[in-house]
């Protein structure tokens, strides 16, 4: 059965991972939630990756992020480090899964490897 993990983020800077089988209303339940409680406004749904794998990568996903945790499933970190990161645990488990990246702006669909190239091109410009 395949499930979605989801990357929100608040507008105070903090990230969500979390996993649900509609990020969309996941993200309305998020805002109700812990918005007063984690002090934000407002928050948008960056992506999702939809997979059968859903629990492990969620799990492997906070593994990665652990050292930036804030409480329970945020982060203080970068949308496009979390999104790198959810990806990473995807790929042990699948190299086809497709993300669904949303953001305010608008939606685009890229292959996992697709958009590694995307992170990788843009982390190349900051380094500079």
């Amino acid at each position: 059965m395949s499930a979605c993990v989801y990357i929100i983020q608040a507008d105070n800077g903090e990230i969500k991972v979390g996993l649900s089988g509609t990020p969309y209303a996941r993200l309305s339940k998020v805002k109700k939630e812990y918005s007063k409680r984690r002090g934000f406004a407002d928050a948008y749904l960056v992506g999702f990756i939809t997979t059968d794998y859903g629990l492990e990568i969620e799990s492997f996903s906070h593994k990665f992020l652990e050292q930036y945790a804030v409480g329970g499933e945020w982060y203080k970190v970068n949308s496009l480090f979390a999104m790198r990161a959810v990806l990473d645990a995807a790929s042990i488990f699948e190299n086809d899964v497709i993300f669904k990246t949303v953001g305010p702006s608008g939606a685009d669909k890229s292959t996992v490897k697709a958009f590694r190239n995307l992170v990788r091109e843009r982390i190349g410009r900051y380094k500079k």
